[in-house]
């Protein structure tokens, strides 16, 4: 019988974490593993043990936990990787499925190895940078040799790795996110609109921001436009999605509210699991989506798929994934913003043809359909030579 090919992946991007970003999107690779099951050896390294059910179907290694006075994460994944290549364990492809890959990987015992790089945001001054992320840095733009193939999530985010990290496009491979088949228009009813009020304090009617409270992600400039919005006549709420994150900004985002008197119109809502957020994007007047930068911008096509007119920026991979089903604006001119509220809004016409066309732009937008890309390229990497 013929050896199957060993298959190692790097999952801690989901350890105890809730399914967004980038938590969400290797998530959704990882339900299809059992299509590949036949194929491959399969093992899930991570370092953080824990009940999720992933682990039960498949080998799993964890890397420990020592406690070191510098670099203790990097210097565990060297220690880690150190035992198996004494033990003579080799796999034929490694995939690293983060972006935030430490030196410590130049240690991996494999052929071949795969970083989910998405875009270049790692390099870039997006928040604050510490000496982790300076290491990444280090790493994705000197250490890079031993990549044998990146992931980009959009062309965009393609031609940034390429600018940023220097990798030949050779290397990278462009596979989008995608959107679950159950994740649909749900009917906007009064009890729907009631659940909303009570469980998340939504108030009816709104428009929806998804994204965290994280610089890049524009929400001072977009509630400067709101109020704007508010000024010129709009009645909408402004509901934000996604949660408060790097602690200074929020308290940024809380201020700013209280300076534009918006308390009773702006609402900022707790985490909204996966079954909830068709319900919120549903009943939502339209999405609005400033971001300074993205990768791809998975909110987009999760408004397409539950009948939500879109406006966002006309910057990064945004007009790639709205792909012209989308109202756009320029995200660092507050007045641009403003415009589009009130368009999408009050335009009845124009937010027919969006809600059409984002149903048309969807069908290229499948998880499935991107899971298939991926196990054909590690197929292809675990070819023998």
């Amino acid at each position: 019988m013929t050896k199957k090919p060993t298959l190692a992946i790097v999952t801690s991007v989901i350890d105890n974490r809730q399914a967004r970003g980038t938590a969400l999107v290797a998530r959704n690779f990882l339900k299809y593993l059992d299509e590949i099951k036949n194929d491959f050896e399969i093992t899930l390294i991570h370092h953080t043990k824990n009940d999720d059910e992933i682990y039960r179907k498949y080998n799993e290694l964890i890397i420990p936990n020592y406690r070191f006075l510098v670099a203790s994460t990097m210097l565990n994944e060297v220690l880690f990787w150190l035992k198996l290549i004494l033990k003579g364990q080799k796999f034929d492809v490694v995939h690293y499925m983060q972006p935030r890959v430490w030196p410590s990987y130049l240690f991996t015992p494999t052929r071949k190895i795969i970083i989910t790089m998405h875009e270049a945001g790692i390099m870039l001054n997006l928040h604050h940078i510490g000496k982790g992320e300076k290491l990444f840095r280090f790493t994705n733009k000197y250490l890079n040799f031993r990549m044998h193939k990146i992931i980009a999530v959009s062309e965009y985010g393609k031609k940034e790795i390429r600018q940023y990290c220097g990798i030949s496009p050779e290397k990278i491979a462009v596979i989008y996110n995608g959107i679950d088949a159950g994740f649909n228009a749900v009917p906007v009813t009064p009890q729907l609109i009631q659940d909303l009020k009570n469980k998340y304090t939504i108030l009816h009617p709104y428009i929806l921001s998804v994204g965290r409270l994280d610089p890049h992600k524009n929400i001072l400039r977009l509630l400067d436009a709101y109020a704007g919005f508010r000024k010129s006549g709009g009645k909408e709420n402004l509901v934000l999605v996604g949660g408060k994150h790097m602690e200074d900004y929020s308290k940024k985002v809380i201020s700013k509210i209280d300076e534009l008197n918006l308390k009773n119109s702006v609402i900022i809502t707790p985490f909204i699991p996966d079954a909830d957020l068709p319900k919120v994007y549903s009943a939502a007047k339209a999405l609005v989506y400033p971001s300074l930068h993205e990768g791809f911008g998975l909110p987009i096509i999760e408004a397409f798929a539950c009948n939500t007119p879109v406006t966002c920026s006309n910057i990064t991979s945004l007009p790639e994934v709205a792909g012209g089903a989308a109202l756009l604006f320029d995200p660092n001119n507050t007045e641009s913003i403003t415009q589009a509220l009130t368009k999408i809004t009050t335009d009845e016409q124009l937010r027919l043809d969006l809600i059409l066309k984002g149903k048309k732009r969807l069908y290229d937008f499948n998880w499935h359909t991107e899971a298939t890309k991926l196990f054909t390229l590690y197929k292809n990497l675990s070819a023998p030579k």
